[in-house]
């Protein structure tokens, strides 16, 4: 049973260069089945609170996607945090990552 070459079209190799890219839907897809794939018309729907964190140096992800993210999202409270010096897996390591959540978070309710 081998993968859908649709699933194969979403999570393409990553680029020789080690540069960011964005997986995007097949373009067979009809425009109602498109829809599933964009978070951005997702974001725009949301309205609770939200804390988009992205590593500055990530190569999987580009910091312009959460940047869109951030930009799309329809919340009225809503925050974007570009962690200095770290990549897609490795923002959690850092001080800002923390505080930034704390900040958001705010602290325990008792």
């Amino acid at each position: 049973m081998g993968a859908s070459p649709h699933l194969e079209n979403l999570c393409p190799e990553r680029p020789q260069s080690g540069h960011a890219h964005r997986a995007r839907p097949p373009d067979d897809l009809s425009p109602e089945d498109r829809d599933v794939f964009d978070p951005l018309r997702k974001l725009a729907r949301g309205r609770l609170p939200l804390l988009v964190m992205h590593g500055s140096n990530d190569t999987m992800i580009s910091a312009e996607e959460a940047r869109r993210a951030h930009a799309a999202a329809g919340s009225p409270r809503k925050q974007l945090v570009l962690i200095p010096d770290r990549g897609h897996n490795d923002v959690s390591y850092s001080d800002v990552y923390w505080d930034a959540l704390a900040a958001f978070v705010g602290p325990p309710q008792r």
